[in-house]
């Protein structure tokens, strides 16, 4: 048995499956089995990794080496396998196939891999698709379904809150994430991650949703934009810093409420008020019994959180922990 692995970086969705095949018409007796299996290659390393999902529906095709035509064509099944049978022996070109792609995603390289089949022979094949991997800005712009890959640095640990969202930055911008699949090892703030999702709507903005999540390296979260809790109310300019970890400075405590087990301060440094909500799953501290006159009219606090809309035009601020508030 002979192995050989390569990584083909494709468009996101590869369907099809053809069936069809000349191997009688090639006259040879002799022959042999190439067989293999197609993962999604998530964080772009362009080799199998454990955190690499099998990748189903994939299509490959064989044709013989200096020649155009395809020979056989094997689709890739719910375990990433494929196998073709009775191929005679020589010399062939085997390749992840972009034809058909469904998204709008575009291949981003192909690169055919030549396998010789001897008689009796078994030649296994490891290959590995992907999306191209793009901007948080660009995400924000593809419409709603479209297939996403995305690299940025996490905000927070994953189901630090009770909605289970996760919200990473890169350079353009920051984004939430909805339905995420634990990673192999966990994930913790400032990870360096690699997200693929589907496009969504949540609460009138985008966001990827059904996501698989791969941890590249621990890194730094950059440092938090400082706003008014008039421009943080608003969502930063137009809406712009959705998803973002910003920092509110001396702000007044004028109000409480309990709302679904969370406690809600509504809190103004003079510009405008905003709400923030101590989501009961992120701190231990933000549940009953609640510190004695922590969390009450009257103090001030520094705060840092993330920004969530309310699907009305209007944001709040919800901080990880109880380290993101400091008493003034």
């Amino acid at each position: 048995m002979k192995r050989l692995a390569f990584a083909v970086l494709a468009a996101a969705t590869l369907a099809g499956c053809d069936n069809g095949g000349a191997s009688s018409a090639l006259g040879v007796a002799a022959t042999g089995t190439v067989y293999g299996r197609v993962f999604y290659d998530i964080n772009g390393s362009r080799s199998f990794d454990a955190a690499d999902p099998a990748y189903p529906g994939a299509r490959v095709t064989l044709r013989l080496a200096g020649a155009a035509d395809t020979l056989r064509v094997a689709q890739s099944g719910a375990d990433g396998a494929f196998r073709f049978v009775d191929v005679p022996v020589g010399s062939y070109l085997l390749a992840v196939d972009s034809a058909g792609a469904a998204d709008s995603a575009r291949p981003v390289a192909q690169l055919p891999t030549v396998v010789s089949v001897l008689p009796g022979d078994s030649v296994e094949f490891i290959g590995g698709v992907s999306d191209p991997s793009r901007s948080i800005a660009e995400v924000r712009g593809l419409p709603l379904g479209a297939r996403a890959l995305v690299r940025g640095i996490a905000l927070h640990a994953l189901a630090v809150f009770s909605d289970t969202t996760l919200h990473l930055v890169d350079t353009s911008g920051a984004l939430r994430a909805s339905r995420v699949r634990p990673p192999l090892g966990g994930l913790t703030a400032g990870d360096s991650i690699v997200l693929r999702g589907r496009v969504a709507l949540r609460a009138g903005q985008r966001v990827l949703d059904d996501v698989t999540v791969a941890v590249v390296s621990p890194t730094f979260i950059p440092t938090a934009p400082l706003l008014t809790t008039a421009q943080a109310a608003t969502g930063g300019p137009f809406g712009s810093l959705d998803a973002a970890l910003v920092r509110l400075a001396n702000v007044l405590v004028s109000d409480t409420a309990t709302v679904a087990g969370d406690l809600r301060l509504t809190v103004s440094d003079g510009t405008g008020p905003v709400v923030v909500v101590l989501d009961r799953a992120a701190d231990p501290g933000f549940r009953p019994p609640l510190p004695t006159g922590l969390y009450v009219p009257g103090n001030r606090f520094d705060l840092t959180g993330i920004l969530v809309p309310t699907g009305t035009g209007t944001w709040r601020l919800k901080p990880r922990s109880s380290l993101d508030l400091t008493r003034r």
